[in-house]
């Protein structure tokens, strides 16, 4: 009875593999061959559709037996007790053609794989299983194991120094357990190919590597170029911040010394205009005192000038050329007037007349003329006079503003001074803070970015192949070609 259960179970967990690895497949799209094989797993009899068939297996299943260390025979194993080891051996005997990185790469065609063994409890304790799992169901218990032969091969899983250890894809299993007066009805593996459908499916993802490894080189190219500049920059930034700030020391201290002078002129200009009111008094004194003499002087003429018809007006600056004229016309007139008179008179008369006339014409037109140029000069003087003070007046007040200008400039300069101190200070700063990112950057670019660029040429690249080409290596079928799947049931025989 006890048999029975567990051959059934056996037979069950066949089942549900079988149906795993033949889901949504319609029954004429569906091979199934058995496999009867002995205690190590060499195929006896091959049986389809109830015939036997010669043709080779795609694939071995090996068992080979530990007892205590010792490997030992099927036919020696029955009855024995101790630490026992079953080793089952999963291999693909089939080859294929695809595309790795642009060239063409010999590779197993990968397979599935899983076995069933029964595990009596009269007989296995302490089971442990690596690939696979212990499973209980009430009073039975069987070792489930899988592999996956040909296709750590075919994805060259130990071939990336990076991604060793990650992952494994097994082709093997082990079950080790304490055994007791050994026995074995007997373990069921079935093997199967990719589905056909999944194969045509390829991967549920696409990635464009040129694209993406082309994209992140370009774009540490920028950033790492734009850190060069960026850097050049800031040397450039440093270097001439420290040449400004040397500038605005020396600008400090011409400013410093423009409005030292600018002072000084102001208040020299400022006495200067302060004394410009006590040369406008004494120029005002000597013209009235000059204009009193000259005056006095006609004054002296004033009969004479009286009895010619001419009347005398006192001279100004205003009016001494309209006067001087005026009296010059007066005498030529009255000279005219008298030699009018004269011709009736003796001619030794008329000429003694004439000579006195004329000496006193002379004179008098001499003196108005000295009288008109002592007048002009005195006219000059005060229009300069005029000129120089207004000229002191206007310069004072210029200097003012200019005083006042350059104080505030030499105020901004000190201000300017004292900032392009901090400014040279947070330029070399800065530059600093720039050669460090770009030695980050760098650093970045080599030991990240360089390197998943060439993870993206090359491992992933070949991981990605390999992938499309593990699914496009589809098993065609051990008898029927146009097999979307082949399922293999082998029952390997007791001990």
């Amino acid at each position: 009875m006890k048999r029975n259960l567990k051959r059934s179970l056996c037979v069950l967990m066949v089942m549900l593999l079988t149906m795993s690895a033949a889901t949504a497949l319609a029954e004429d799209e569906k091979e199934t061959v058995y496999v009867l094989a002995d205690a190590q797993g060499q195929p006896r009899r091959v049986i389809v559709n109830g015939s036997d068939r010669d043709e080779a297996l795609p694939f071995t299943v090996s068992f080979r037996y530990e007892l205590d260390g010792q490997e030992i025979a099927p036919a020696d194993l029955a009855g024995k007790s101790g630490r026992l080891v079953i080793r089952i051996d999963y291999a693909s005997a089939l080859t294929g053609m695809a595309e790795v990185k642009g060239e063409q790469v010999e590779m197993p065609i990968p397979l599935l794989a899983a076995t069933v063994l029964p595990l009596g409890r009269d007989v296995y304790a302490n089971v442990e299983v690596t690939n696979g799992k212990v499973i209980d169901i009430g009073r039975i218990s069987a070792a489930v194991c899988f592999g996956l032969p040909g296709l750590g091969e075919a994805m060259n899983a130990g071939g990336y120094e990076d991604l060793k250890g990650t992952f494994t894809l097994p082709a093997s299993a082990e079950i080790s357990a304490d055994v007791t007066n050994f026995r074995s009805e007997g373990a069921y593996t079935v093997v199967t190919g990719i589905p056909a459908g999944m194969a045509d499916a390829g991967l549920p993802f696409s990635l464009d590597l040129d694209s993406v490894s082309g994209q992140l080189k370009d774009a540490m190219a920028q950033l790492t170029s734009g850190a060069d500049q960026l850097a050049d920059g800031t040397g450039k930034l440093q270097a001439g911040a420290s040449k400004l700030a040397l500038g605005t020391v020396m600008l400090a201290a011409g400013a410093d010394a423009l409005n030292t002078g600018a002072s000084s002129l102001s208040e020299g200009l400022q006495a200067l205009n302060e004394n410009s009111a006590a040369l406008t008094a004494g120029a005002d004194q000597m013209t009235a005192a000059i204009l009193e003499t000259v005056n006095a002087t006609l004054s002296a003429s004033a009969d004479a000038f009286a009895a010619a018809g001419v009347e005398m007006i006192p001279l100004t600056l205003e009016n001494y050329n309209e006067e001087i004229d005026r009296l010059e016309t007066a005498l030529l007139t009255a000279a005219q007037v008298g030699d009018s008179a004269r011709t009736d008179a003796a001619p030794s008369e008329e000429a003694a007349e004439d000579v006195h006339q004329a000496g006193t014409q002379s004179e008098a037109y001499e003196k108005l003329e000295t009288l008109r140029a002592q007048l002009a000069g005195v006219q000059a003087f005060c229009d300069g006079l005029a000129q120089y003070t207004a000229g002191v007046d206007q310069a004072a007040q210029g200097a003012k503003k200019v005083a006042d200008g350059a104080g505030q400039v030499n105020s901004g300069v000190k201000t300017v001074n004292s900032g392009m101190g901090e400014l040279a200070a947070g330029a070399v700063q800065l530059n600093a803070g720039m050669g460090q990112l770009k030695t980050g950057l760098t650093a970045f670019d080599q030991q990240a970015v360089q390197k998943l660029t060439g993870y993206l040429d090359g491992d992933v690249r070949e991981i990605l192949d390999r992938a499309k080409a593990v699914l496009s290596l589809h098993y065609d079928g051990y008898l029927n070609d146009s097999a979307a799947a082949t399922l293999f049931i082998i029952r390997t025989e007791g001990i």
